[in-house]
């Protein structure tokens, strides 16, 4: 899978764990969530993970500053998802908030990219019926915190396509997991 850029729709413990990862990783990431005070304390918190993961030695020195660099901010779904290759969603478990994020990002996402939920508990299947391209959904459930932890869970919907699977398999392989 050509991923370049990466959109973390949520910006709570799992998501800015996703967007270090994924900075660690060498891609370009938008960080979305609904206020810049939540943006504002998920910046710090991702700082202080990347300075962590340099200080143990999982980054070069130098490359903590460098991952911080491909980040970005923004409270709009749209603005976040609009070059993404990859969606990442780490908002509340409630069905009526994860429908409405999913609509969202599937207007706005290029018609390529995998849209992936980081529930533990909510099904896809039901998430999946608030989207027009179904079979790019897909529960990305990762062990906590995922910056540190090597696993995730794929869990996909009834409508979801075996090549957005193989796909996100392939993606999670590239970071590690």
């Amino acid at each position: 899978m050509n991923v370049r850029k990466v959109a973390c729709i949520g910006c709570g413990v799992i998501g800015h764990s996703w967007a270090t990862l994924l900075s660690m990783r060498g891609y370009r990431v938008v960080l979305e969530d609904v206020s810049q005070e939540v943006l504002k304390k998920a910046s710090g918190q991702t700082r202080r993970s990347l300075d962590f993961m340099e200080a143990k030695a999982f980054l070069e020195q130098g490359e903590a500053d460098a991952s911080y660099e491909r980040l970005d901010w923004t409270t709009s779904i749209a603005e976040a998802v609009t070059e993404a290759d990859y969606v990442q969603e780490s908002v509340c478990e409630r069905y009526e908030v994860k429908k409405e994020v999913f609509k969202e990002a599937d207007a706005a996402a290029p018609s390529h990219a995998i849209l992936a939920s980081s529930t533990s508990t909510l099904s896809m299947t039901e998430i999946q019926k608030a989207v027009g391209h179904q079979d790019r959904c897909l529960v990305a459930h990762p062990y906590n915190p995922p910056h540190l932890v090597p696993l995730v869970d794929l869990i996909p919907g009834q409508k979801t396509s075996v090549g957005t699977v193989k796909k996100t398999v392939e993606f999670m392989e590239q970071l590690g997991k």
